[in-house]
């Protein structure tokens, strides 16, 4: 009896957790309602103070796994297209399609813009989110193990730190988001961030390989 309880627990707090993120996908924070929340999960407000102190608590639950969520979605085909490439030339076309992406595709930009505005809020409580802290995370983790296959067959220079560079490609796509109203041209843009994304890796084609 005591399994059920803490089952039907589990399930109450998922239900409210992903009403508030689809609330908070469809109208970000300004229009995050705990009484819309309660009614899309069909929850109670006794419920909602069981799990989260209160609406502020709820809303950075959603945000981090909102956060998440969108990492998610973009992080899917960069994994799988980063495995199979067998040169430097496919490797540096796989980082200059992900910058072009991030500006370019529609909904890739939206997401990008979605997870700008949570880290901003974070940024501007004070205190951070440790959901946002913690997708933060597995998303420098997985670039970085990107990186660092790539180096161990020989795609980018050996002495590559690939932890900082993949901390320095998740700036220069997220970059986009604060500059993107005010300088609209978004080749110009790519130009000049494509050649500094390639930049620190050394990965011309041509140049040979450590063991050729």
């Amino acid at each position: 009896m005591a399994k059920a309880n803490v089952d039907l627990s589990a399930s109450t707090r998922d239900r409210l957790l992903a009403a508030a993120v689809s609330q908070l996908a469809q109208g970000g924070a300004d229009s995050f309602n705990v009484e819309d929340i309660l009614a899309e999960s069909m929850t109670s407000r006794s419920s909602l103070y069981h799990f989260f102190v209160g609406r502020d608590e709820l809303l950075r639950a959603a945000e981090g796994r909102l956060y998440l969520n969108l990492l998610i979605g973009e992080g899917r085909e960069p994994l799988r297209d980063a495995a199979a490439c067998k040169t430097r030339g496919e490797f540096r076309e796989f980082l200059i399609a992900n910058v072009v992406r991030s500006a370019t595709d529609p909904e890739t930009a939206k997401a990008r813009r979605s997870r700008f505005a949570i880290l901003a809020r974070s940024i501007s409580r004070g205190r951070s989110n440790a959901g946002v802290i913690e997708s933060q995370r597995l998303l420098l983790d997985a670039m970085t193990k990107i990186v660092s296959d790539a180096r161990d067959r020989e795609l980018v220079r050996g002495d590559l730190d690939c932890e900082s560079y993949a901390c320095f490609f998740h700036g220069l796509t997220m970059g986009r988001t604060a500059t993107e109203e005010v300088f609209l041209d978004t080749f110009r843009w790519l130009d000049m961030v494509v050649a500094a994304a390639l930049a620190p890796i050394d990965i011309d084609p041509n140049t040979p390989t450590l063991s050729a």
